[in-house]
């Protein structure tokens, strides 16, 4: 069997493993734009259940239960 040499790996120097990942500007715009996006939704989704004044419980005055109270 013939001798097969060792792999050589390249290691990091210590400026290039202690050197910060730099990310472009657009990686940070989506992740913060994707952020907002889901905030807004959680918010909207919950007051589409939870409208201001509440919901009528039960047939009042012509209303019917689960008209919203504005």
């Amino acid at each position: 069997m013939a001798d097969v040499p060792p792999v050589q790996t390249a290691m990091p120097t210590d400026t290039e493993a202690n050197a910060p990942l730099v990310q472009p500007w657009e990686y940070s715009l989506r992740k913060y734009l994707l952020l907002l996006a889901t905030l807004v939704i959680t918010v909207t989704y919950a007051a589409g259940f939870n409208p201001p004044g509440g919901v009528w419980q039960v047939i009042h005055e012509g209303k019917l239960a689960g008209d919203p109270i504005i």
